[in-house]
């Protein structure tokens, strides 16, 4: 028996017609993680990236602000803190944070 092309073609559409369909298992969905937010009443309390962790320690550090208030730093880390971002206090002596007549 010869077979031609066009009926070769057509029995195997038959054939594949008739052949049960296999079932693919369905891939389990991937859920992609949300990322994490903040909210608004934390958002308020982060720490800018210059603040230090003090150690607690007593080395006195003298500073004027801008209109030369005079304020006393526990510790110069405690200073660059206060100025951390933005500068709001400018070094002094520390003769100058002592008032006359305490403990002189």
């Amino acid at each position: 028996m010869k077979l031609t092309f066009g009926t070769t073609l057509l029995l195997l559409h038959h054939l594949a017609l008739a052949l049960p369909t296999p079932e693919v298992p369905e891939e389990p969905a991937v859920s992609i993680p949300e990322e994490p937010t903040v909210p608004v009443q934390e958002a308020a309390t982060i720490i800018p990236p210059c603040q230090q962790v003090c150690p607690p320690e007593w080395a006195p550090v003298c500073a004027k602000d801008e209109y030369d208030n005079i304020m006393i730093f526990s510790s110069f880390c405690r200073y660059y803190n206060a100025n951390c971002g933005k500068q709001r206090y400018i070094l002094g002596r520390i003769e100058e944070c002592i008032e006359p007549g305490n403990g002189e």
